[in-house]
């Protein structure tokens, strides 16, 4: 992302492993995007109900 700065941009993040979260949000958070996460799909489809976001990640364990 060199030279590209998130300006304030909203992100959703939708991942069940919580210091996955904390370590995007880190990482997001020095490129200026303001960054929301929660931890379940159905906590996903609320905050998606409650605020508007410009981006949404959503990650998944792969099924082996």
């Amino acid at each position: 992302m060199d030279g590209y700065a998130g300006k304030g941009h909203q992100v959703l993040l939708i991942d069940d492993d919580s210091e996955f979260c904390e370590l995007m949000t880190d990482y997001l958070d020095v490129h200026s995007f303001a960054v929301s996460s929660v931890h379940t799909g159905t906590a996903g489809i609320e905050a998606a109900r409650r605020q508007e976001y410009d981006n949404c990640r959503i990650y998944q364990k792969s099924c082996q």
